[in-house]
């Protein structure tokens, strides 16, 4: 069986797309594939294994990647994350969308109840209201999960507080 060996090695810095480019480069006879990490500094080796067993295709890889990155000016004792996937699942997972839910400001007014005015009070005023996702020209976006997650914790009371003077 084939099965895909995917390693994630942290470094100090996000490697550039010449550092990249260069251990591609040099390559490895075994056609592993090198990428960026996708939310952290360090690079992603996948390679390919014919094993019977998961345990026994990441223990035959194991010490040969770590050898490998050694060559390359990497630490493999910085090792963040294992996973071994059949071929199948390998390539099920590659071909899934993984764009999430995005919701502008009037599709947040929407789910939680409120105009849209409103939204961007919460988002200048309330300090649990979640950082957007990102900010584009025509506006901030959010991800629909972390909008449900606000609007199932949000301690929601009708009308204004009261100010209670002091002094």
């Amino acid at each position: 069986m084939i099965w895909v060996v995917e390693l994630d090695y942290l470094t100090n810095e996000p490697l550039s797309s010449a550092e990249l480019e260069k251990i591609d480069r040099e390559g490895d006879p075994r056609d592993w594939y090198t990428g960026p990490l996708p939310d952290r500094a360090g690079i992603r080796v996948s390679a390919y294994v014919e094993s019977e067993d998961p345990w026994d295709a990441g223990a035959k890889v194991m010490p040969v990647l770590e050898d490998w990155l050694r060559s390359h000016g990497l630490d493999p004792l910085r090792r963040a994350k294992l996973r071994v996937l059949s071929e199948e699942d390998y390539d099920a997972e590659a071909t899934r969308p993984d764009t999430p839910e995005l919701l502008s400001a009037a599709d947040v007014a929407d789910v939680l109840d409120v105009s849209r005015q409103r939204v961007h009070q919460l988002a200048t005023s309330h300090p649990r209201f979640p950082e957007p996702y990102a900010r584009l020209a025509t506006g901030p976006i959010w991800t629909l999960p972390v909008i449900e997650h606000f609007r199932d914790t949000w301690d929601r009371r009708p009308g204004r507080r009261r100010v209670v003077a002091v002094g």
